[in-house]
């Protein structure tokens, strides 16, 4: 399993744009074969502060991810909400039984 924190620095004043981008990329991630989780916070403590949190069920699942009109998408129409570039760590885990 690959795991995803994908961290982002949303402008304030882009917060509504960067929501209606993060919530359909969010939808259409999470019905792509190999996906098992794909979701996105923001810290109620700093607003503006999002993680994405994704898991996938392995590299070749997230390199097709990678590869989606979706994401394509949001990468181009999110750099310009975000007051610096968004960094991510990647882990690989094994579930838990």
């Amino acid at each position: 399993m690959i795991i995803i924190h994908a961290y982002m620095n949303v402008k304030q004043e882009k917060r509504e744009e960067f929501l209606e981008l993060a919530n359909g990329v969010a939808s259409a991630s999470q019905a792509e074969a190999g996906c098992m989780s794909y979701r996105f916070y923001e810290d109620p403590n700093q607003p503006g502060q999002v993680v994405f949190v994704e898991a996938w069920q392995d590299a070749a699942a997230v390199k097709f991810h990678g590869e989606t009109p979706h994401f394509q998408a949001f990468v181009a129409g999110v750099s310009s909400l975000l007051q610096e570039p968004w960094h991510a760590d990647v882990y690989e885990a094994e579930p838990k039984r």
